[in-house]
């Protein structure tokens, strides 16, 4: 049996306001929670770079900084790239997906 770790995401009012992993908080900037929070919605889906790009209102370049910043902290193969990174071509479809988590979503009530 696999045992997957578990990443428990808690929001208040439908907003991520902290994100855990087996009990240990992740110490995320808003943008990373936003971005995580996407991610999470369906974890192993391929959520394409030039959605999350537009969602987020970021290019590029702050996109691939802000992923690379969120899978230091969760861990680099939580947060896997699918395609390559170049805007034409084969890398034209490439994303970002979540996999190997359990994800537990938790909502409390802002106080």
């Amino acid at each position: 049996m696999n045992h997957y770790p578990e990443l428990q995401l808690v929001h208040a009012d439908g907003i991520l306001t902290e994100a855990l992993l087996d009990g240990g908080r992740l110490p995320l900037t808003q943008r990373e929670r936003s971005l995580l929070n996407n991610l999470a919605r369906e974890p192993g889906k391929v959520l394409l770079r030039d959605v999350l790009m537009e969602e987020h209102d970021m290019t590029d370049h702050e996109l691939y900084n802000q992923i690379y910043r969120l899978r230091r902290k969760i861990g680099r193969h939580y947060v896997e790239q699918v395609g390559g990174r170049s805007g034409c071509g084969a890398g034209a479809g490439s994303g970002y997906r979540l996999s190997g988590l359990r994800v537990e979503w938790v909502e409390v009530r802002a106080s």
